[in-house]
């Protein structure tokens, strides 16, 4: 961009430096220092549009990068999103599964308990017939004895 001010300074300096016709707001100017002057308008100008040009098409390549991955970023998200839904389904699954055998060990654990209960009344009523029995052979020992 400063090549292309410094020629339009050069084509300024040299208007303004030409020899002016008498009672006229016209100048007489160098054909060949004017033609140079164009000449290298040309090539900085073509040289900024080239520039401009890859400028453009490196942003294009950038963009096109970025959509790429801004896609497999979207993908990697909903993978993960999918993976998340699957890892609270199967503890959900768990969870229901842990309540359920929870559930029948308590049921088996009272009817345990019930069992224990009539296995003490059984223990207690089975105790209480030997100690009956022990007391009436007792009795009978004692009468024979005398």
């Amino acid at each position: 961009m400063s090549k292309l001010l410094g020629l339009i300074d050069s084509l300024e300096a040299c208007i303004l430096e030409s020899s002016k016709i008498p009672m006229t707001n016209k100048v007489v100017l160098e054909e060949d220092i004017i033609l140079d002057i164009i000449n290298k308008l040309r090539i900085v100008t073509s040289q900024t549009d080239d520039h401009v040009v890859m400028n453009s098409i490196d942003c294009t390549v950038k963009e096109n990068k970025l959509s790429k991955e801004d896609e497999h970023l979207k993908q990697e998200t909903n993978t993960i999103n999918n993976d998340i839904e699957q890892a609270e389904n199967i503890k959900k699954g768990a969870n229901e599964y842990a309540d359920f055998v929870l559930s029948n060990l308590q049921l088996v654990v009272t009817k345990l308990q019930k069992d224990i209960v009539k296995l003490e009344r059984n223990i207690d009523n089975g105790r209480r017939v030997i100690g009956e029995k022990k007391r009436s052979d007792n009795k009978g020992v004692q009468v024979n004895e005398s």
